[in-house]
């Protein structure tokens, strides 16, 4: 899991970095707290400069 905001966060199975900490994750999910929705985004490339934390669940 990736949080960007309060409000949003990006779920996802974490599969590849490089040295600038940007993220490979398969599965990936944008997730709305607030909202309680989700939008599947399937693989994404998350740059590291835009990623506030990290957590394993």
């Amino acid at each position: 899991m990736s949080e960007f905001t309060k409000d949003l966060r990006i779920e996802g199975r974490f599969t590849g970095f490089d040295d600038y900490m940007n993220i490979v994750l398969d599965e990936a999910e944008e997730v709305r707290i607030k909202k309680n929705t989700g939008k599947p985004l399937g693989r994404i490339l998350l740059e590291g400069d835009n990623i506030t934390l990290m957590m394993n669940t």
